[in-house]
């Protein structure tokens, strides 16, 4: 039961939102899923992953895919150039120069430089259109990646710029989330375990979805074959 108080704040809000009562029932937005607590066949193929990962990224609103590891540079050149981003921070890992993303970003006129603990590096974070990581895995069942961040792995390249490209090893790629909570368990769990599931979203208020809120508004995922 409402009492007049917050009646009177979500008839402040629905009037705001153009609305002239509150909503009684949330809208739905399509079937939730139910997490697996089983694990899958271990030896699922990967085409079918693949698919399955692109699918649930796509439906939640990001943008998915597969590249060959050399179209890599054209990949990211473009999202650059897109976006018409000026600076771009990425992890500091290997796999990033292998499929060099530096310099196909300098190749887009953008600045780039990679997660270090140099003090200013969270203000250039902060300043860059475009956060570039890898995944330490990617849930094909939830289309979700799993950022286990480290020294060279900071979590706000993937939480502060508002375009967000996570350049996915297909063999990181698991059916259930129920091994990556496997390996953490067997593992030990890093200084700071990121799910990302699509873009940054909020259903806080009636229920009513807002994209780009607490983080990127703009996300691909793209496994590198």
């Amino acid at each position: 039961m409402r009492d007049a108080k917050e009646l009177e704040f979500l008839k402040n809000i629905a009037r705001r939102s153009g609305r002239a009562v509150p909503l009684t029932d949330p809208p739905q937005r399509g079937n939730v899923g139910v997490l697996g607590l089983v694990d899958a066949d271990p030896q699922t193929p990967l085409g079918e992953l693949k698919d399955q990962f692109i699918a649930s990224w796509t439906a939640l609103l990001g943008v998915a895919g597969t590249v060959a590891k050399q179209d890599v540079p054209k990949l990211v050149e473009g999202i650059v150039k897109e976006h018409e981003a000026g600076r771009v921070v990425g992890w500091n890992v290997p796999e990033l120069d292998e499929y060099g993303v530096p310099d196909a970003v300098a190749a887009a006129g953008a600045a780039y430089r990679a997660w270090s603990d140099q003090e200013d590096i969270v203000e250039f974070a902060e300043q860059s259109t475009i956060g570039i990581t890898t995944c330490d895995f990617a849930v094909a069942e939830t289309g979700t990646l799993a950022l286990f961040c480290d020294p060279d792995k900071g979590r706000l390249v993937s939480l502060l710029p508002p375009v967000y490209l996570a350049l996915i090893p297909a063999d990181r790629l698991v059916p259930r989330m129920t091994q990556v909570m496997r390996h953490v368990s067997e593992h030990g769990a890093p200084s700071s375990l990121n799910f990302v599931t699509g873009p940054s979203r909020t259903g806080d208020i009636e229920s009513v979805l807002v994209v780009g809120v607490h983080g990127p508004g703009k996300v691909y995922a793209y496994i590198v074959e």
